[in-house]
C-alpha cells in the first residue's frame, strides 16, 4: 500500500499518487493485510530399554483478510483485490528412534 506522505514533496505525491488510505470497492485496504494465527502442539516422548517412541501432534487456524491496491493509488480503480481465507492445518506424526549398542540404528 502506498503510505507515501502527503503534502511533503514526495515524488508520488506530486504525480498525482497521495498515498492516502481509502476502502475501495468493498476493500478494506486501509486497514492493510490482517492475519490471526491460533496454534496448539503437543510433543510427548515415551523412552523403553533399547528405543523410543515420539509423538507429535498440532493444530494451526489461520483467518487472513490480505486487501491491497496493487496501483499504490487511493482512488477506485480495476486493480484493488482481497484474498480473504480460513485455514486449519493439523498434523500427525510418530518417530521411533532406537537406541542399539551396534552400528546400526534407524
Amino acid at each position: 500500500m502506498n503510505e507515501t506522505p502527503a503534502n511533503e514533496g514526495f515524488l508520488w505525491d506530486a504525480l498525482g499518487f497521495p498515498g492516502t488510505p481509502t476502502t475501495t470497492n468493498g476493500v478494506n485496504v486501509h486497514e492493510g493485510h490482517q492475519v490471526d494465527v491460533d496454534g496448539y502442539y503437543l510433543t510427548q516422548t515415551f523412552t523403553f530399554d533399547n528405543f523410543s517412541i515420539k509423538a507429535l501432534i498440532g493444530q494451526r487456524d489461520t483467518e487472513e483478510t490480505l486487501a491491497s491496491t496493487y496501483t499504490g493509488e487511493a482512488f477506485n480503480n480495476l486493480f484493488d483485490a482481497s484474498r480473504n481465507l480460513e485455514r486449519t492445518q493439523e498434523q500427525y506424526e510418530l518417530r521411533f528412534v532406537s537406541d542399539f549398542d551396534c552400528d546400526i540404528n534407524f
